[in-house]
């Protein structure tokens, strides 16, 4: 079963969720207007506002530590962010680069 998980876009971990990655909404425009020859090439992949926002809620000085969780960071799919499969997210990277790496986990609701 790993192997089969293994080579598959979607990681399965051992506690049941799925890795995903997360990239900029701004930088996917960028890259759509260069593989559609409408712009130039848009560079090295930018996370780094997405990064900010996460770091800045996890800096959070709160009574219930549980309030300074990631899942309270405000990004919105596919208005903030883009939410890609792991063979997807390594293209990007292999032929662009990254400043910030964001990997995600998801899990089925019980």
């Amino acid at each position: 079963m790993y192997n089969a998980l293994k080579t598959s876009d979607r990681v399965l971990e051992i506690d049941g969720g799925l890795t995903y990655f997360i990239i900029d909404v701004e930088w996917v425009k960028k890259w759509r207007a260069f593989v559609t020859k409408k712009g130039p090439h848009p560079g090295r992949v930018i996370n780094e506002g997405i990064a900010q926002k996460i770091a800045k809620q996890r800096g959070l000085k709160t009574a219930n530590t549980y309030l300074a969780h990631d899942n309270l960071v405000t990004l919105v799919e596919n208005e903030d962010v883009y939410v890609l499969s792991s063979d997807f997210w390594k293209m990007f990277e292999h032929r662009y680069h990254c400043d910030y790496v964001i990997q995600i986990r998801k899990y089925e609701k019980a």
